[in-house]
């Protein structure tokens, strides 16, 4: 049982790293921030958002933030029918509020002076993957004989 415990969680680190490399390449992670902020500003819903990122992604959440955000305004207005348009989102750009550069990349979106947070970093989306599917896996690798 602990060997089995310890091969998923090996699996969880080479995940990582694999995560890791991929968000060296600047236009797929380019690509990857916008779609993560879009995602957490459909879940937040708010009004005044602040999104953080890694010291080594602000350039690169800059470039995006604007296309990010009429893409939500976009969305929201063809799925719900409502005019976000006011909305304002900002870049942290404060060295305490930015993710630490041991996380994979991604972005955490803060809303109401940090009261409401959605997290949608690379490592926290795998975690939730891992445990998500974790009877599958556990499946997958040790069937039963």
């Amino acid at each position: 049982m602990i060997a089995r415990d310890e091969l998923l969680k090996t699996l969880i680190v080479e995940g990582q790293a694999q995560l890791r490399n991929y968000t060296t390449a600047d236009d797929k992670n380019k690509v990857l921030l916008r779609e993560l902020i879009v995602q957490g500003l459909i879940k937040l819903f708010e009004s005044d958002v602040v999104v953080a990122v890694r010291a080594k992604d602000v350039r690169l959440a800059e470039a995006v933030l604007k296309e990010a955000t009429d893409k939500y305004i976009a969305i929201v207005k063809k799925e719900a029918n409502i005019d976000v348009s006011k909305v304002k989102v900002t870049l942290n750009k404060v060295a305490d509020g930015m993710l630490p550069d041991t996380k994979a990349g991604g972005v955490v979106l803060y809303a109401k002076q940090g009261k409401i947070v959605c997290d949608n970093t690379l490592d926290t989306r795998l975690d939730q993957i891992y445990y998500d599917l974790k009877p599958t896996v556990r499946k997958m690798l040790f069937p039963n004989p």
